[in-house]
């Protein structure tokens, strides 16, 4: 009894295998709506900067890939993704996604990755090659022109001031005490170009003469497109028997804070992106 239990046991298991083979994923073929074309991996390596194009594929309706941009320069990048091209036999397709007006900053020495996508209605299934175009890069020198800024007095006889394409204004109550000052704006660009507001720059200057650093550690240089806003937080310690800043007229002096760089185009050109047969396979299994 127990021999015979045993056999049919196996006998069932030796039927239930091609069963399990035939449950597992069946491999994509050409023509099929979810077939996947795939490239190889390429770069473009200048020496000011470096793109690292990978997992690109096609599918029917639709072509994909992902970018890394590596800033070599000193200088910052502004990347418009809307501008950047995918190059078909059949024409040009411009990358989804993009926001017109707002690129992506690259700092320098910094890196971004994106998504790069196109879509369509089945041009991409016969795609075997393709290139990617990158000129939707400007170029904005981190040291720009220097605009000059009126000093403003605290205590504040006005709210408010402007300097060439930026305007300020003052944001909650100044704390003006024996050995703390402390105010806040809030600052717009308004500029056409490309401007910088670094708080670390402003100085405090006491009826002497004498002037003192802004000791906000949280401050740091900003980039602004047109329209952005940035909150400016100055804050100073002075000894009382230096001066009792209670009681005294000061100074802010906003020294080279403010600055203004254009964006240059640059020439950055493109990358080929090939049929890869063994990605392709193995995607597809």
């Amino acid at each position: 009894m127990f021999l015979s239990r045993l056999l049919a046991s196996f006998t069932l298991a030796i039927l239930l295998l091609p069963s399990v083979a035939l449950g597992g994923k069946k491999p994509l073929q050409e023509g099929d709506e979810k077939f996947e074309y795939h490239f190889t991996d390429t770069a473009l390596d200048g020496a000011e900067l470096k793109i690292e194009v990978s997992k690109a594929h096609t599918q029917r309706d639709f072509a994909l890939a992902t970018a890394r941009f590596e800033n070599k320069s000193g200088d910052y990048l502004l990347l418009h993704k809307e501008q950047i091209l995918f190059r078909f036999d059949f024409g040009d397709r411009a990358v989804k996604g993009g926001k017109a007006g707002k690129p992506v900053v690259i700092a320098p020495g910094g890196k971004k990755k994106l998504s790069l996508k196109v879509t369509g209605s089945g041009e991409f299934e016969s795609v075997r090659a393709f290139s990617l175009q990158f000129d939707a890069l400007q170029r904005v020198a981190s040291k720009g022109e220097a605009v000059k800024v009126p000093e403003f007095q605290l205590p504040a006889s006005v709210n408010s001031f402007e300097a060439g394409p930026f305007s300020c204004s003052l944001k909650g109550k100044v704390t003006q005490e024996t050995d703390l000052t402390k105010a806040k704006f809030l600052c717009t660009y308004n500029g056409e170009q490309v401007g910088f507001i670094d708080p670390t720059r402003v100085a405090l200057r006491i009826p002497s003469g004498q002037e003192f650093a802004n000791t906000n550690n949280k401050a740091k240089r900003k980039l602004l497109q047109s329209g952005d806003k940035m909150p400016v937080v100055v804050s100073y310690v002075v000894e009382r028997k230096v001066v009792d800043m209670q009681f005294a007229i000061l100074q802010l002096d906003w020294r080279d804070a403010f600055s203004e760089s254009p964006a240059v185009p640059m020439a950055v050109g493109g990358v080929e992106l090939s049929y890869d047969a063994d990605k392709t396979i193995d995607h597809n299994n």
